[in-house]
């Protein structure tokens, strides 16, 4: 049987994270938006990093990022993804993410939402949806 449904809409939460992975390559953007380099793809594709680390008050788009099986944390700001696909993702208070593109994150992926996340129309399957303040949200798809 097949445990994963699709979320059709847009959720807005918060509650406490504490993740912790070995590998992290952190980008930090203070104000304003960009996209990441050339040299941050080829880095994240490398296989060297399981996380993206987002931090800063910026907006960070991550557009066609191939090769990079890790998650994606939003520590702080925006980050937008678009033409990508990470193997899961977790929003901290008061960050948002935003999907670009239907089916951005890993159909057996983790998305563990305690700021924003904000669909955008499309729609995302994952493997577990985890929300910690909200008991109500926090179950298996």
């Amino acid at each position: 049987m097949n445990n994963t449904r699709t979320l059709a809409v847009s959720l807005v939460m918060a509650s406490v994270l504490a993740l912790a992975h070995a590998g992290t390559y952190e980008v930090k953007v203070d104000s304003g938006s960009r996209g990441l380099t050339d040299g941050e793809r080829t880095a994240l594709a490398s296989g060297d990093y399981t996380e993206l680390k987002k931090t800063g008050e910026g907006s960070l788009a991550v557009e066609n990022l191939t090769g990079f099986a890790g998650s994606v944390v939003v520590a702080e700001g925006e980050v937008r993804l678009s033409g990508s696909s990470v193997g899961g993702a977790a929003i901290d208070p008061g960050a948002k993410l935003v999907l670009g593109d239907a089916e951005q994150i890993s159909d057996s992926g983790v998305l563990v939402v305690n700021g924003e996340f904000d669909l955008n129309g499309h729609s995302e399957t994952v493997g577990r949806f985890t929300n910690i303040q909200n008991s109500d949200a926090d179950r298996s798809l």
